[in-house]
């Protein structure tokens, strides 16, 4: 089956990854594991990609200026890289919802049309 169908049958995977650790970031810095948990918790199925995925993407995203990290070295136990978002960040996330908000009515007007409605 063609990918672009299964995820449509299974759920979005990791194509809101980018914006969801934006989300979980605008409210608090929080390092790699916590942040897998937080992403979880707000309902995004993890399921979908190996955590070295999350690390990845958050190095990429670094890269590009969205996020910004440092080593928590305050902590017991071994250093620990926090990240929080940064200016271009929320520009970013700002914009994605409301692109997001923009597609959540063309899909909401879509299903009622499939359903029969208008």
């Amino acid at each position: 089956m063609n990918g672009r169908f299964r995820k449509c049958m299974y759920g979005a995977g990791t194509d809101f990854l980018i914006p969801a650790i934006l989300a979980v970031l605008k409210k608090e810095p929080v390092h790699g594991y916590s942040l897998l948990e937080k992403l979880s918790a707000i309902g995004l199925n993890t399921s979908f990609f190996h955590p070295s995925i999350l690390y990845r993407t958050l190095r990429a995203m670094e890269i590009h200026g969205l996020v910004s990290s440092n080593w928590d070295l305050q902590t017991s136990g071994p250093a620990r890289r926090v990240y929080s978002i940064t200016k271009v960040g929320e520009d970013f996330l700002e914009n994605w919802c409301s692109t997001a908000m923009e597609n959540i009515q063309l899909i909401q007007k879509i299903v009622d049309i499939a359903k029969g409605g208008e």
